[in-house]
């Protein structure tokens, strides 16, 4: 009786394990991390960082591009802080001019070779595969993807820099991640973060 009775703790046990391990795989898709020098900080829908005048990158979540279902992720790297300031949750994704018509920077089948700081622009991010991707994917999750931006250099004004000796201080960044597809940026779906660098 009291082997059976061991027996069935462990399988308690074991399945509890199993259950809690599946709770934390479900994480949320509308998280935005940025990271440097091996730290991640969860990144609020309105947020402001003092960081380090160093290389780092932007993770999220979102959905594959395939043919007839395009899911770009869309990053603007301004250096206005009133273009900045428009920005709000609720407004077509028009509203930004750096996310109008035919405003997507060209980028390489791998992605950017800097992070392109505009007030006229914005990066077009993606991931079909592994060929065609601007994006490094970390997970698949099935029904969605867990992407990372590496960012270790910038362009300002048609020069590329390190991020080291760049000549900027403060960068403002609008993340829109389209979920629904209906080209306005709801709540969840924009993030705006002002980096402080030092």
């Amino acid at each position: 009786m009291k082997k059976e009775y061991l027996i069935l703790l462990g399988v308690i046990f074991l399945y509890s394990c199993s259950a809690s391990k599946k709770m934390q795989s479900k994480p949320n898709v509308q998280d935005v991390f940025f990271v440097q020098k091996g730290k991640k900080k969860l990144v609020k829908a309105n947020d402001q960082l003092t960081v380090a005048k160093a290389p780092f990158s932007l993770q999220f979540h979102g959905k594959r591009y395939a043919e007839n279902e395009y899911n770009p992720i869309r990053i603007a790297a301004l250096s206005n802080q009133s273009v900045y300031d428009k920005v709000a949750v609720g407004q077509e994704k028009n509203a930004l001019a750096n996310f109008g018509p035919a405003t997507g920077l060209a980028g390489a089948k791998q992605g950017y070779s800097a992070l392109f700081i505009n007030d006229y622009g914005h990066h077009y991010l993606y991931y079909e595969n592994e060929q065609h991707r601007r994006l490094k994917l970390l997970n698949d999750y099935g029904d969605h993807l867990f992407f990372e931006f590496p960012i270790s250099k910038f362009f300002i004004d048609e020069m590329f820099y390190d991020i080291e000796k760049a000549p900027i201080s403060t960068l403002y960044l609008v993340i829109f991640i389209d979920r629904n597809s209906d080209e306005i940026m709801d709540a969840g779906e924009l993030t705006k973060l002002v980096l402080q660098l030092e």
